[in-house]
């Protein structure tokens, strides 16, 4: 398996790949398509090692001749695509966005893309959506790989064959407990970075030690490419943006890769990969790289164009029309830079990818100083500016808890420290958010508070979080010791936020609030569950953010309709899963304005920091909701919300939208 030969049916696959990951950033029905990186992985470790190996039995192998090779194939067209977003960037988006994407590409200039989208964003959440260059973070993972792995394997080419594969195996195991350790510890390190990445990539390097398949009954290589192509394409429709991934969820996608390549590799093709030399679905191999480089950076901005306008989403044959012109661009950009710098051959070659490197380079620090100039020489003393930017960054409560620290009972302490009794705030991110707000009405009743908060996973006994950036597979063990811990301590009040919207849909959704709320006030302790808030139509702080910019007032930001259906539908679940003995806290009255809309800014005050997460000034205005409830403790009333209003009846503005 280790020959050098050009194989369309590796192409083809290639083709699957980039269409999978371009369906799904386009949101035409692939929930599940990010998967095509992980096969780009696989058939990247593949091809490398075949080259590398068959090089280094013919004597030929050499590491300079390999990284020049790596760096014509991967520089020319991701600088062009980089320039081109810096241009584009610097018209259509907002400042500190557009200084984000001159960051992120000055560390893709450094092959470290996805270090810098590791430290600032989660792949699936709404702000990492906004970066044009955020698709890069797969480029710096195989660049940093092709800069290591040659010297793994010139240690290997000195053993065994045999010892050689089981080394790259175990090397390959060790950095599979890597990935999903690291999803219950850091996800995004998990998902970004080359540790946790690398046995994706070892695996495709793994076929090239498997013996021929010819050997093999025509039957069961029938079988086997027909399982690996269903199951590849069950993946992408199944998986989506809330699956736990990389990790042990890696293992199909990648595996079925690894199925078809080796299958497509004897005398004759089963008929599953004979569909991937599908004459189109090749050629759509053949351009996957620039498809993979164009595609994203053009939706992203095309939907920054869109909100500026007023526009929440760009409708689907917007989207497919933006695929087909990416596709296009992908096509001029293989003709005509591309294959040039591939096909030039010897020292030239070299002299011009480390040119047309070294001049971007430069070109984009330039930009940033010179756009950090301009940004403070216009944003200072702006107090609007300085308003949006407090808004964006002043982030109390932001605490993300690991299960030792709640069996230590190491939980973060506020609202007044020396009082007896003791409320427990226990959510996720939209538990966070409440904590300044909670924080004022505890000191207001003489409360103590205490914080038990991780993002991406619900307040609820029994529920297995696949949400990214959850503890996984530990958010059982984590309620639990949440629950023991308002045993130990006594606990008086547990209040109970989260982003319900995300969970509800969830089987036995229903059951584990039911348990949760049983085994609380088993534990001694009143309960309270928050109503959420409603997600926005767009991003606030970047809609506030263009409007300075352009002198014009802050602008009018409304609830989604889609949102405020759907938390009238999981609030009334709540209700009745959580037993007439829990309290409910409406947060509607303290956030939408006059005329009864879920308002972002009102007043000139900015409520939110994104589209679902309250600022500081946004949590205060909650304080009375808490105060209402801190003051009825033990008493028979069941929703909270502003002084005066009846409760027994539920949240006085709950059917308003």
């Amino acid at each position: 398996m280790s020959a050098i030969r050009y194989r369309p049916d590796l192409d083809g696959l290639r083709g699957v790949a980039v269409l999978m990951v371009v369906l799904f950033h386009a949101d035409l029905g692939i929930s599940g398509g990010y998967v095509g990186v992980d096969v780009f992985f696989v058939l990247s470790g593949y091809l490398i090692t075949s080259i590398i190996r068959a090089r280094q039995r013919a004597g030929t192998f050499s590491l300079a001749d390999f990284w020049n090779r790596r760096l014509r194939r991967i520089v020319p067209a991701a600088a062009v695509v980089t320039f081109a977003v810096v241009v584009a960037g610097w018209f259509v988006q907002v400042p500190s966005r557009h200084r984000e994407t001159l960051h992120a590409a000055a560390m893709q200039q450094a092959f470290a893309a996805n270090v810098y989208f590791e430290r600032h964003d989660d792949y699936f959440d709404d702000a990492a959506t906004g970066h044009p260059l955020l698709h890069f973070w797969s480029l710096a993972v195989e660049e940093q790989f092709y800069l290591l792995y040659p010297f793994v394997l010139i240690g290997l080419n000195r053993l065994d064959d045999r010892v050689a594969g089981g080394a790259l195996a175990t090397i390959a195991a060790i950095s599979l407990v890597v990935s999903e350790g690291w999803l219950s510890e850091d996800a995004g390190a998990a998902f970004y970075l080359l540790p946790s990445r690398a046995w994706e990539l070892l695996l495709g390097g793994l076929l090239c030690w498997l013996p021929p398949v010819d050997s093999l009954r025509p039957a069961v290589r029938e079988v086997a490419a027909l399982l690996g192509l269903v199951v590849l394409g069950g993946i992408a429709a199944a998986y989506t943006p809330y699956t736990r991934f990389p990790g042990l969820n890696a293992i199909a996608p990648t595996a079925s890769t690894a199925l078809l390549i080796v299958l497509g590799g004897g005398a004759s093709q089963p008929w599953a990969t004979r569909c991937l030399t599908w004459r189109p679905l090749v050629f759509v191999g053949t351009v996957s790289y620039a498809f993979y480089l164009w595609h994203w950076p053009i939706f992203v901005l095309a939907k920054t164009v869109a909100a500026d306008h007023g526009f929440e989403a760009l409708p689907p044959w917007t989207m497919a029309t933006l695929a087909v012109l990416s596709f296009g661009l992908a096509v001029v950009s293989t003709r005509w830079i591309e294959r040039p710098f591939r096909r030039d051959r010897g020292a030239r070659a070299n002299r011009r990818t480390v040119r047309l490197l070294l001049a971007t380079t430069p070109a984009i620090l330039a930009a940033i100083v010179g756009y950090e100039g301009m940004h403070h020489q216009r944003t200072r003393s702006n107090p609007t500016f300085e308003h949006i930017q407090a808004a964006y960054t002043i982030r109390e409560g932001d605490t993300e808890l690991a299960t030792k620290d709640v069996e230590q009972g190491e939980l973060p302490v506020f609202g007044d420290a020396l009082s007896q009794t003791t409320c427990l705030l226990w959510g996720d991110s939209h538990a966070m958010h409440l904590r300044s707000g909670l924080d004022d009405a505890l000191r207001q009743t003489g409360v103590r508070g205490v914080q038990a908060t991780h993002s991406a996973t619900p307040p609820l006994l029994g529920f297995e979080s696949e949400f990214q950036g959850g503890l996984g597979d530990g958010t059982p063990n984590w309620s639990q010791a949440v629950v023991r811990y308002v045993a130990a301590e006594k606990i008086d009040l547990v209040i109970l936020a989260a982003r319900w919207n995300a969970y509800a849909p969830v089987d036995d959704f229903s059951e584990n609030l039911t348990q949760t709320c049983h085994a609380l006030r088993d534990a001694g302790a009143e309960v309270a569950i928050v109503f959420d808030i409603v997600q926005t139509e767009r991003d606030v702080i970047e809609a506030a953010q263009r409007a300075v910019y352009r002198h014009d007032p802050l602008p009018a930001i409304y609830g989604s309709e889609w949102d405020i259906a759907m938390r009238k539908r999981t609030n009334q679940l709540l209700q009745q899963a959580a037993g007439p003995e829990v309290r409910f806290v409406d947060l509607e009255p303290f956030l939408v304005d006059e005329r009864g809309r879920w308002a972002a800014i009102q007043g000139g005050e900015i409520l939110y920091r994104d589209r679902h997460h309250l600022t500081t000034a946004g949590s205060r205005r909650l304080t009375g909701a808490f105060v209402a409830l801190l003051d009825r403790l033990g008493a028979d009333d069941r929703v909270d919300g502003p002084p005066g209003t009846s409760h027994r009846e539920g949240p006085p503005s709950q059917d308003r939208n």
